[in-house]
């Protein structure tokens, strides 16, 4: 969730708060297009980016900026839906306090299951989009248990 400053103009807030202090680091985002994780580290500095912020901004960063990106099929940031998700998947309590190589391990499991079960596209399929899986498997999972309700609903065809 992107917040806005005290009051000020939401958009002018995010420019000033958030997208102008990584423009002091662009430099260093794009000497890093080696490694995802890497670029994570250096976004997750900045102010109002943790985790899961990160990672989406990386998510795009990956397809909007030519890089090597060497970790793709091996890396992928926990955000809270993603670390919900996998619980879920495990039966484990929901709030589980899964950590990032406990998480990246059953990931990395996941997507071998996937990919012996599931036509052949899914070998397209980076890490980053696995852990989204896990989070639409959270979402899901909240409606269907009477948890919560969609933000957004399809309406269908």
């Amino acid at each position: 969730m992107v917040r806005g400053n005290n009051g000020v103009d939401k958009v002018e807030s995010v420019v000033d708060h958030n997208v102008k202090p990584l423009l002091k680091i662009k430099n260093k985002i794009l000497a890093n297009t080696h490694s995802m994780e890497e670029c994570w580290k250096l976004i997750k500095e900045s102010f109002g980016f943790g985790s899961f912020m990160a990672g989406q901004v990386v998510a795009d960063l990956r397809w909007a900026v030519k890089g090597e990106w060497a970790d793709r099929d091996i890396w992928a940031p926990m955000g809270p839906g993603s670390r919900r998700g996998m619980n879920r998947l495990h039966n484990r309590p929901v709030e589980f306090p899964l950590g990032q190589e406990q998480f990246l391990n059953e990931l990395h499991k996941l997507r071998d299951i996937l990919l012996t079960k599931l036509p052949a596209i899914i070998s397209r399929c980076e890490l980053h989009d696995i852990q989204n899986v896990c989070c639409e498997v959270d979402k899901m999972c909240r409606v269907l248990d009477g948890q919560g309700r969609p933000k957004q609903k399809y309406q269908g065809v």
